[in-house]
């Protein structure tokens, strides 16, 4: 009871701090993510709960709601663009005729500060719900006796136990959220010039290596450094160190300072290509279009992900080691597709690897 009071406290004090300083911004000067979020992720977890008493079936209970928490995610923070913008150009029009703000301007600073006060309580939310799930996972009272206090009186309230229930699901949501906006503050260009920029490294550094090691074009090179590291260091009485052994470092020298030069050439190109890709996103339109690509590019990516981690350890969520971890998803409504549930298998897909039969 105690620990709840004290939970309870921190997030009032995030938030009365969030207030004020939104009151004092306004709306139209505040970053709106984490009302976008706790909106977006109120209806997802919500629809899907429905969903679920009612019996849908898995995968199509599955697909309406990762699709729902894309739409509503982008739905509001269109929403949230839009008024800011309307809420600039309507103080900019008072400012050009010598009005006050008046009723404008009091909704802006009203509503800036219920922004930012949601912005604090999420942030002290996803801080102290962090530091419970690591603490309930650890299971620290099965090796340490002192921890049992701890457990009982903390984890044990019926705050954290209410709040367990959506922890995983606030998680899944947060994780496509963070994606979202990634991809969209990218775009899909700038990510796809980043692969490229990653594959020509390494495609570098690979040529590199073929070209002295393969292609005979550095023998008379690596001969010669050799020959010159070899009479360096047998100096040394280092009986170790062959002629051979010297060519082979002769080699691996040149192929360092290759790719060095051709890492230089393709971080300069990249450098120069990037501002292009820059100065195209400065068009209302292209900026548009590309992040929506982005965006969608990042949410398929981080669903695939976690459900392909979901489809690996699935088999063994009824294990004794998994058990804490998988009470995480007993009440869930969003994360058990990714878990429990797992709409890769749902869908027929076979067991990616065989953690049980290694584990049991």
């Amino acid at each position: 009871m105690v620990f709840d009071i004290i939970i309870w406290a921190a997030l009032g004090v995030f938030a009365l701090i969030g207030l004020i300083i939104g009151l004092v911004k306004g709306f139209n000067k505040v970053s709106t993510w984490a009302s976008d979020y706790a909106i977006s992720a109120t209806i997802t977890i919500g629809v899907a709960a429905i969903l679920k008493i009612n019996g849908v079936a898995a995968k199509t209970a599955g697909i309406i709601t990762l699709l729902l928490s894309a739409v509503t995610l982008i739905l509001f923070v269109c929403l949230s663009r839009i008024m800011q913008k309307a809420i600039d150009r309507g103080m900019q029009k008072r400012e050009d005729d010598l009005r006050s703000y008046g009723g404008l301007g009091v909704f802006n600073r009203i509503w800036g500060g219920l922004t930012l006060a949601i912005k604090g309580f999420v942030i002290c939310a996803a801080i102290l719900i962090t530091c419970f799930f690591i603490l309930d996972v650890a299971q620290l009272q099965r090796i340490w006796e002192g921890a049992s206090r701890l457990y009982t009186s903390v984890l044990g309230g019926g705050l954290w136990q209410n709040v367990k229930k959506v922890a995983a699901d606030l998680l899944v949501i947060g994780i496509i959220n963070l994606a979202i906006r990634q991809g969209f503050a990218k775009g899909i260009f700038t990510s796809l010039w980043g692969l490229l920029v990653l594959g020509l490294a390494v495609g570098g550094c690979a040529l590199s290596y073929a070209l002295v090691f393969k292609s005979g074009m550095f023998d008379s090179a690596s001969a010669a450094l050799g020959a010159k590291l070899f009479e360096k260091i047998s100096a040394s009485n280092i009986p170790q160190f062959t002629a051979e052994l010297a060519e082979n470092v002769a080699r691996w020298i040149i192929t360092v300072g290759l790719s060095l030069v051709l890492i230089i050439i393709v971080a300069v190109l990249s450098a120069l290509i990037s501002r292009v890709i820059d100065f195209a996103r400065f068009g209302s339109a292209f900026y548009f279009a590309d992040g929506i690509l982005g965006g969608t590019v990042g949410f398929i990516i981080a669903v695939a992900l976690m459900l392909f981690l979901g489809a690996v350890f699935q088999p063994i969520s009824d294990l004794p080691f998994m058990e804490t971890f998988t009470s995480f998803f007993e009440y869930s409504s969003v994360a058990k597709f990714f878990y429990s549930d797992n709409l890769l298998i749902a869908f027929g897909m076979k067991e990616l690897i065989p953690l049980r039969s290694w584990l049991t």
